[in-house]
């Protein structure tokens, strides 16, 4: 039988009104270490669709 494996997957995201800029985080850890991470900052603007 194989034995499975545990992943700790943390994420984070803000946002900035007063410089209109986006930010998110990732990060995926096993065993207490860090396989990756990855975080972005962004100024796209989302539209929304009602």
């Amino acid at each position: 039988m194989k034995k499975q494996k545990k992943y700790n997957i943390y994420t984070d995201a803000s946002f900035d009104n007063k410089s209109s800029v986006a930010t998110y985080s990732i990060i995926i850890m096993s065993e207490n270490k860090i396989l990756k991470s990855y975080s972005k900052k962004s100024r796209i603007e989302i539209k929304k669709f009602y």
